[in-house]
């Protein structure tokens, strides 16, 4: 009888041992499940859908819930969920009038290739519109706060920060204060806490306004100023906003500790555009200091062979969004010495054939050279149209480096600065540490002699030209990845580029060093104070100025910063 009973309480605890749980939903699972219930009929099921999103925490989502606010979330015939791009160049309207446009997956992010590879063209008018309220779109709205702090771009975790404060709503702190305690990047963690300290600026106890005042202050928080001048502005009474003393007075402190510290920035950021514009000018220059300075060949074409490299960069990034549309960003890296092989081409044919017959005729060989420029630029239009193209800037040369509050130095401006010092690096000891660069100086300094000494003056009049023409090029190159490219973007720098070689000293590249970043820096601050004056009229005099008071220096010293040495003093 005891084993039978010891036998049935060991069935008894089987019995009552619950059974193995089901197996939880896969996390991609659930995320697919969820981003397809976002296009669900029933409104409930929805907003379950957006709240489980939230509480999943998968910045994935993020275009999803952003396409269901906007109204761009489209359902295929099919039942695939698409998302159809809102901006208007990438839609594309047909003869007939039907409306087109590439259609992005909502699980991959991805362009939808259609058969022949290339993105799928869907009729919009066949595809049927995710319409959301606007309850729902309210309920989107904090989630998406939530999942862009979740995000793994530290720019977007940022940006929602710094929106999360503009809103200024209270019930954002805990989130804010949550994500702060695990945030790694310092500037993410600075956006975070200013957040904080803008939306404790509304509290009603006067100390947490206190505190909030001195921590913005102690941060820098730029973001802080508007609401801070909102405290101490006087009201139609003239009292201000702000009904506590010691608040309103550190307020007041507080925004000039802060405004010292935007003008710091400023003046900074202002240094940095200057160098980086110098830079650019420096390397136009550096290839017209070459051509005109060592061989005294006024070129007027000098200005095409900036555009002939920059369109070179035009057609690699063509060519690998072609061939290789998953290492299109490579392309830059072929492009910087394509550009300077095919702007030196370029020049060979243009010396070869023409101005090796205009040498010590400087207004034929100038007036040649215009006609040049002009069947250059009429050939681009032919080739690609009169209309500006535009070049993407690779991944690695986009953002910026933060190096303190309020101050983001880009990368591409700091690449063409770098740049430029390389390719300056580059001619120096091409001219001044090479056999080929020794013929060139003596070229210049005597003809007649290196020739008698069996210098083959003609091959070296030809290397000359084309290697200014390849700096050129280089400049094209580097310019691309400031603006767009268009047919006369080298008339831009071409009169700006003559008066730094002819201030800096003809044929010396330490004054083509030192008058191009001497012009960039005299244009750009007076360009700055007149435009505070003139708005519209702040760049134009600018270049009126400078050109005034280069002709002023140049009336006391004509020969430039530094003496002439070229082929004309032979005489």
């Amino acid at each position: 009888m005891r084993h039978l009973a010891q036998c049935l309480a060991v069935l008894g605890l089987v019995a009552q041992t619950p059974a193995p749980a089901a197996p939880q939903e896969d996390r991609s699972a659930q995320f697919k499940r969820l981003i397809s219930e976002l296009a669900a009929k029933d409104r409930k099921a929805q907003e379950s859908a957006i709240e489980s999103l939230g509480k999943l925490g998968d910045s994935r989502a993020i275009p999803a819930l952003t396409a269901l606010r906007q109204g761009t979330l489209f359902r295929m015939e099919d039942d695939r969920i698409v998302i159809v791009p809102p901006e208007k160049e990438k839609k594309k309207f047909l003869a007939d009038g039907t409306e087109t446009a590439p259609l992005i997956d909502v699980f991959t992010h991805a362009t939808i290739p259609g058969p022949d590879g290339q993105p799928l063209m869907m009729d919009v008018s066949k595809l049927k519109r995710v319409v959301a309220t606007n309850a729902l779109k309210m309920k989107i709205a904090p989630v998406l706060q939530r999942l862009s702090l979740s995000s793994p771009d530290a720019e977007a975790r940022k940006s929602a920060a710094i929106k999360m404060g503009a809103d200024r709503a209270i019930e954002s702190i805990p989130l804010l204060e949550e994500v702060l305690k695990t945030e790694t990047d310092r500037w993410v963690r600075q956006a975070l806490d200013e957040a904080i300290q803008i939306i404790r600026l509304a509290d009603p106890n006067p100390s947490v306004r206190l505190e909030a005042v001195r921590r913005l202050e102690t941060i820098d928080g730029s973001n802080g100023v508007p609401f801070l001048k909102q405290m101490v502005a006087p009201g139609p009474e003239g009292k201000v906003a702000e009904s506590d003393r010691a608040v309103a007075e550190a307020a007041r402190v507080a925004i000039r500790s802060i405004e010292s510290h935007e003008s710091l920035t400023q003046t900074v950021s202002t240094t940095f555009e200057v160098l980086s514009l110098s830079s650019v000018l420096m390397l136009v220059a550096l290839g017209l200091a070459i051509t005109f300075g060592v061989m005294g060949v006024i070129n007027m074409a000098h200005g095409e062979m900036v555009m002939i490299g920059a369109y070179a960069t035009y057609s690699v990034q063509t060519f690998f969004q072609a061939a290789f549309p998953g290492r299109a960003d490579l392309y830059y890296l072929v492009a910087i010495p394509v550009s300077f092989v095919v702007a030196a081409g370029v020049g060979l044919v243009m010396e070869r054939f023409l101005l090796q017959r205009l040498y010590g005729r400087p207004l034929e060989s100038m007036l040649a050279t215009w006609g040049i420029s002009l069947v250059l630029q009429q050939l681009v239009r032919s080739l690609y149209g009169a209309a500006n193209v535009d070049i993407q800037t690779p991944s690695y040369l986009s953002g910026g480096l933060q190096v303190m509050t309020g101050l983001t130095l880009s990368y591409n401006r700091i690449f063409i600065f770098a740049f430029s010092l390389l390719c300056l690096l580059g001619v120096y000891l091409v001219l001044w540490r090479s056999p080929i660069g020794l013929r060139i100086r003596a070229v210049t300094q005597n003809r007649s002699m290196s020739s008698c000494l069996g210098v083959a003056t003609g091959r070296v009049d030809a290397f000359t030209f084309a290697m200014g023409a390849g700096v050129a090029g280089l400049a094209g190159c580097a310019m691309s990845q400031l603006g767009t490219v268009g047919p006369g973007m080298g008339q831009t720098y071409i009169v700006d580029a003559f008066m730094v070689v002819v201030l800096g000293g003809v044929g010396k590249l330490l004054g083509t060093v030192v008058a191009a970043f001497g012009i960039g820096g005299v244009n750009k601050i007076l360009e700055t104070v007149i435009g505070g004056a003139l708005p519209k009229w702040g760049p134009i005099l600018s270049k009126v100025a400078v050109l005034a008071l280069l002709i002023l220096f140049l009336q006391k010293k004509p020969s430039g910063l530094f003496a002439i040495r070229g082929r004309h003093a032979e005489s």
